[in-house]
């Protein structure tokens, strides 16, 4: 665990003004190569199976992290707007035998929704479904299959995204000031 927490905060850090990993100079051109393509302002991370999933200006940068001094860009799904926040629901088993499980994407979009993404295979993902909310998508949170956005003014939103193709809209819960972040806990 404190592995992971490590990583994510080595990444965020690292992503946020891009520095070589390796401590060498900027100027080495082995290590501008490997940053250059993860050199984008990140705003949330999170990590799962070796794979760190970055919001940021550019949409979600999925990297493979398995090698911390090697990070790999792995694919990116371009999205209107620069990210807010991604939470990442890696399944444990696949959907028919034979098949990898699968990997959904849930991205903030700020004034654009939510995003929900296929990202199992990072070089081909797949948008399932995208959810207009009544105010700017700032974080993200998900509990099994209800999805919490801080939706700004609006307030605190919940979806039932059990069908990821298609989320129902369950509540708005108004927190009377304007919600940058959410947490779900039990």
């Amino acid at each position: 665990m404190t592995r992971r927490i490590l990583m994510t905060l080595l990444l965020a850090t690292l992503l946020m003004a891009p520095l070589p990993l390796d401590g060498r100079p900027a100027a080495s051109a082995e290590v501008g190569k490997r940053l250059r393509p993860l050199a984008q302002r990140s705003y949330s991370v999170r990590v799962a199976k070796g794979r760190a999933y970055l919001a940021a200006t550019v949409g979600l940068r999925i990297v493979d992290v398995r090698r911390a001094n090697k990070p790999r860009l792995l694919g990116t799904v371009v999205v209107a707007e620069s990210l807010n926040d991604v939470w990442v629901e890696p399944l444990r088993r696949a959907e028919k035998p034979g098949d990898k499980p699968p990997v959904y994407a849930y991205l903030a979009a700020g004034p654009h929704g939510v995003e929900i993404h296929d990202v199992t295979l990072p070089k081909r993902t797949k948008r399932l479904s995208r959810i207009k909310t009544r105010g700017s998508a700032n974080a993200l949170a998900l509990d099994k299959t209800e999805l919490y956005v801080a939706a700004g003014h609006a307030g605190v939103a919940i979806y039932d995204v059990t069908d990821r193709t298609r989320p129902k809209w369950r509540a708005v819960v108004k927190t009377g000031c304007y919600a940058r972040g959410v947490s779900v806990y039990g």
